[in-house]
């Protein structure tokens, strides 16, 4: 419940940079951010080693990107855009660094 508070004040403090982003980075980011957050938590509760739990957090944010990206440009059903990776990395990191303070 801790983590999911966290990554809302996260997640809240853009709210004025959102208005001002396109709506697909926004969510790159926030699925980067949840995906990671989630990842992190899981595996620091599981381990109790907080520099385990933060690489294969953020790892697991950047693996998500570089494969919905992947898979946009297989299918052809999306646009393969490498800045929408770099949003989702973004997340994925910020959300890492913001439960690392936590510990």
């Amino acid at each position: 419940m801790k983590t999911l508070f966290s990554l809302c004040i996260v997640m809240s403090m853009f709210s004025k940079i959102n208005a001002q982003i396109h709506q697909d980075k926004v969510l790159h980011f926030y699925a980067g951010a949840i995906i990671s957050g989630s990842t992190t938590e899981l595996v620091y509760k599981l381990t109790e080693n907080k520099y385990k739990a933060v690489l294969i957090g953020i790892s697991s944010g950047v693996v998500a990107g570089a494969t919905k990206e992947i898979y946009d440009k297989v299918s052809g059903k999306g646009i393969c855009d490498s800045s929408d990776f770099l949003w989702t990395c973004a997340g994925a990191s910020l959300s890492c660094i913001k439960l690392t303070i936590k510990f």
